[in-house]
């Protein structure tokens, strides 16, 4: 292994200018959260026509089983001490590694996590304003239950509706329940994986318990998914675009902080 110093084209940043390094894909993001929640509170979504006759839309509403702010929530509380513990296990086997550059290297990785959730939010946001999904429970909403309420044929609006505070109704494509949970949990797993081939590379021990605890947050996005379901809150597609896309942004995101993190420390990260 050559160090840093002598490596072509390399050199070990210190710790100030390599969180300076992230701070345009911070505010981007910070931006965009704000931006979701000015969005999703002032804009209706878009009104698309429905059959009276589409059994789709029929469903009886159910309760939530996880609200909203529980998969955020745990997100928060759960999965970043999770990752700040993470983090601090894998510096203990760093060498050369002053312990002020192992703090920004945690940082960095619970904003890149922050960064991640904050861009699904913002686009899961747009597109159930702008799409208008209808969620299987809306023409029981709309009709307040009684299916011989029916009014006119088709809805081109929630004006045509017996209950016109619908508006919640038109929001299912995608489920932001899902897409959240998806985001917060598969940036935890590549975390353990990235640690598992990078860190722990030479513990055969370690690599496969993290590659074990790598699905475990995996499988707890996918039973939110499944509660989304079984509540009649989403449609298949629903769900799994959420899960699709929060995969996407989500996998972007680590591997342009990862990389920038093992770049500007060298090959400090190799126990």
């Amino acid at each position: 292994m050559c160090e840093p110093s002598k490596c072509r084209c390399s050199r070990v940043l210190t710790s100030r200018e390599a969180v300076c390094l992230e701070w345009p894909l911070w505010v981007f993001s910070f931006a965009l959260w704000i931006c979701s929640l000015i969005l999703i509170n002032t804009k209706d979504p878009h009104n698309r026509v429905v059959l009276l006759s589409d059994a789709r839309y029929w469903s009886a509403p159910h309760k939530s089983t996880l609200p909203y702010y529980a998969v955020v929530l745990f997100g928060l509380f759960v999965y970043t001490p999770f990752s700040l513990l993470l983090e601090y296990l894998a510096c203990q086997g760093w060498k050369s590694t002053r312990r002020t550059e192992a703090v920004y290297r945690s940082l960095r990785m619970i904003a890149g996590l922050l960064c991640s959730v904050a861009n699904v939010v913002f686009v899961t946001d747009l597109t159930k304003v702008l799409v208008g999904g209808l969620r299987p429970d809306f023409l029981y909403r709309c009709n307040n239950g009684d299916h011989s309420a029916a009014i006119q044929e088709d809805l081109s609006s929630n004006l045509g509706c017996l209950n016109p505070d619908v508006s919640e109704s038109r929001k299912s494509f995608f489920s932001g329940h899902t897409s959240t949970a998806m985001s917060f949990g598969f940036f935890l797993t590549l975390q353990l994986l990235w640690h598992s081939f990078t860190t722990y590379k030479r513990s055969p021990v370690t690599r496969s318990l993290l590659v074990c605890l790598a699905l475990i947050p995996i499988y707890l996005s996918w039973l939110v998914a499944i509660s989304r379901l079984n509540d009649y809150r989403h449609h298949y597609v629903d769900v799994a675009t959420g899960m699709l896309f929060a995969i996407l942004i989500t996998a972007l995101i680590f591997l342009s902080i990862a990389g920038n993190i093992r770049a500007d420390f060298g090959q400090t990260y190799e126990s």
